[in-house]
């Protein structure tokens, strides 16, 4: 599956671009979780300097080019471009987390371990699409266009573990979040997750 037909198969409704209105994404992930205003670069939750699986606040810092799968409390931020991947089992705290960039697929021994993570995800919840909901954060998403290398490693990512029917059932259930009030995703935002929750924690930041 092409990234266009999955993105087309994304509900207008469940998306937030950087022109819709001031509570958009609030709206969506309302049963989710809350999002935040914070100012650029002086927020807890810009992680300068941090790497990958190194702990923030209590929170696993998922790095570009890297991937986590597990139930532990989690961190993802400084991306613009490109896309910060959430996928959330509503009947456990088991999430799958991503930081996709346009190279990711060129980094081996990195997109193996994504792939291995994915699967691992899939596999957790016996590949029962009715049981996720799936998050994808990024400045431009492409909604019903051919996307960028950043949205066709996405989708190798997705095709590496499942099948086009799984695809199209996930893509009903995916968000995708671009901005709002003018305001778009940048490499500031950050995404969280606490342990024990799947609730998602958003700071927009400006």
């Amino acid at each position: 599956m092409k990234w266009q037909e999955f993105s087309r198969t994304v509900a207008g409704d469940q998306c937030s671009q950087p022109d819709s209105s001031s509570g958009t994404i609030s709206q969506l992930i309302s049963h989710r979780g809350e999002v935040e205003a914070v100012l650029s670069s002086s927020h807890k939750w810009y992680p300068k300097g941090i790497k990958n699986a190194e702990s923030v606040s209590g929170h696993r810092y998922v790095d570009m080019h890297h991937s986590y799968c597990g139930e532990d409390a989690i961190l993802i931020s400084e991306a613009n471009c490109c896309v910060i991947v959430v996928l959330l089992d509503t009947m456990s705290n088991m999430r799958f987390s991503a930081h996709i960039a346009a190279c990711s697929d060129m980094k081996s021994k990195y997109w193996l371990r994504m792939k291995f993570d994915l699967q691992c995800f899939f596999k957790k919840i016996n590949f029962d699409i009715s049981r996720m909901e799936s998050f994808l954060f990024s400045n431009r998403l492409y909604k019903n266009g051919s996307g960028s290398f950043e949205q066709k490693n996405v989708m190798r990512l997705f095709m590496s573990a499942l099948n086009p029917t799984q695809l199209k059932q996930i893509a009903l259930k995916t968000y995708f979040i671009e901005g709002e009030g003018g305001r778009m995703w940048n490499h500031y935002c950050a995404v969280r997750l606490g342990e024990n929750s799947q609730q998602i924690s958003i700071s927009l930041a400006h």
